[in-house]
């Protein structure tokens, strides 16, 4: 299974009160818990969840030209599918850490656990580069699960770390994928941030890209479906993100979704 999350490139914030500048030094340490919950009905009556949840601790290692370089390390993590006439499919590393017993989609999640990756980042928020998500997940040896953890961490740091800085009618286009079992029912979603008071506003529009080789099947979606978000900002850090999207794909699942993603600065 092929699944892919696209972020591209942004521009600059106006307000310097509002700016959402990173404030990084070497030596800095950040703990965030990133969490997606998606409700989804492929089929009038069946309802199935998924919840990916991370637990980051990242270190700066270096500031150089304006841009950071982070070592990021997985300290706790759950995982949960719950499907209509089926067992619970769950991981919590408070719980699972040493478990033997473990099936095959909670693999990847036992084995992330204090594993590490690389994150660049400009200071005004743009990804550089992340590096070690394939490994961080073992995705050779554990397909399709261990993709799924790490495209969707992968798309979770595109939200902790915007990509864009903010202000008034500033645009740009994130590739996701809300039901990410599915690799053919990937969405653009052209995002719009407001900056006001403390933070700024997210709103955002679905749209469904041309079928390519990686997703062939053509893909509709009911036009019409947003996500709406709001994030707090202080001292050059995100405290808190949350985006609520609800969508409705006609084409080639008639499948109704709900997806929450939302990032929150922890303490240690």
């Amino acid at each position: 299974m092929r699944t892919i999350a696209v972020f591209l490139a942004l521009a600059t914030a106006a307000g310097a009160e509002d700016k959402p500048q990173w404030k990084l030094a070497k030596g800095d340490v950040l703990r965030y818990e990133l969490v997606r919950t998606l409700e989804a009905s492929p089929a009038p009556q069946i309802t199935v969840n998924y919840l990916w949840d991370y637990t980051l601790e990242l270190s700066v290692k270096e500031v150089k030209a304006g841009v950071a370089t982070l070592e990021a390390t997985l300290t706790a993590a759950k995982y949960e599918s719950l499907f209509p006439g089926s067992p619970p499919c769950r991981f919590d590393s408070a719980k699972d850490r040493d478990r033997k017993d473990l099936e095959a989609p909670l693999v990847p999640w036992q084995g992330a656990l204090g594993k590490k990756i690389t994150v660049k980042v400009q200071l005004d928020g743009r990804i550089v580069s992340v590096e070690g998500l394939e490994a961080m997940f073992d995705v050779e040896h554990t397909q399709p699960y261990g993709e799924q953890g790490a495209t969707c961490l992968r798309e979770m740091l595109s939200l902790l770390f915007l990509d864009r800085s903010v202000k008034d009618g500033d645009a740009w286009r994130l590739g996701t994928n809300p039901y990410l079992v599915r690799p053919d029912m990937l969405l653009l979603e052209d995002v719009k941030l407001a900056a006001k008071a403390g933070g700024y506003t997210w709103t955002g529009t679905l749209t469904t890209p041309p079928p390519d080789e990686q997703h062939p099947q053509p893909t509709k979606l009911k036009d019409g479906w947003k996500s709406d978000g709001t994030a707090g900002w202080a001292a050059g850090r995100l405290k808190d993100l949350k985006v609520d999207t609800s969508l409705e794909y006609e084409e080639p699942l008639p499948v109704t979704a709900h997806l929450i993603r939302s990032v929150t600065a922890v303490k240690k």
